[in-house]
């Protein structure tokens, strides 16, 4: 059996909020439902393996103490850089866990995001009035800032690169070109000395 079709069987016995918790993450673990939403998709989500399905659901509707461990995890939540996938993800999570309604979960989302993300947020009115429409637009614009910022890490890589180059081959000239002036100005090796040369044969007497 497939890990997708283990969580197939789990989804048929949730109920209520925990059925509303996982209609908000279905998106984000099937491919074709992704792909129609325009989301991006990971094919490595722990949500699309069994055990790691199960440990969500768990953590998210486990009693009291898990109630009071979300809590502080929501007063806490805040994206880091070029982790909007996460943040958004969290930020689902914790809402069905503590049941709270649109307008503290739009309210989290901008005390939350980075500086970077909600100025480009801001460009982007009017936003979407639709709970999913809203954190699906948030979770774009945050994937074409990460986009961005990778692009002009490369960008900044390739010069290096080619100097590096430049400066490996400009070296490699160099030896080479000291090896053949040592070779040319060296030393050169004197012919044994023919000790027959110059000899004078005693006269006879």
């Amino acid at each position: 059996m497939k890990e997708i079709d283990k969580v197939s069987l789990v989804i048929s016995l949730v109920r209520d909020t925990a059925k509303e918790w996982y209609n908000a993450i279905h998106p984000h673990i099937n491919k074709d439902p992704a792909k129609r939403r325009g989301i991006k998709f990971d094919p490595k989500n722990e949500g699309r393996t069994g055990e790691g399905f199960r440990k969500r659901l768990e953590g998210s509707f486990g009693g009291h103490s898990d109630r009071n461990r979300a809590l502080k995890e929501w007063s806490q939540l805040y994206m880091k850089d070029r982790k909007v996938d996460r943040f958004i993800d969290e930020l689902i999570r914790l809402a069905a866990v503590l049941g709270y309604g649109w307008e503290f979960v739009k309210h989290r989302a901008r005390m939350g995001m980075t500086h970077v993300l909600n100025a480009a947020w801001s460009m982007k009115t009017p936003h979407p009035v639709a709970y999913m429409d809203y954190l699906d637009l948030l979770r774009q614009t945050g994937h074409q800032l990460e986009d961005a910022c990778n692009f002009r890490t490369q960008v900044q890589m390739e010069p290096n690169s080619s100097k590096r180059a430049k400066s490996d081959d400009r070296h490699t000239s160099e030896r080479k070109g000291q090896r053949k002036e040592k070779k040319a100005t060296g030393p050169r090796q004197q012919k044994p000395h023919n000790r027959a040369q110059g000899f004078t044969k005693p006269a006879e007497t």
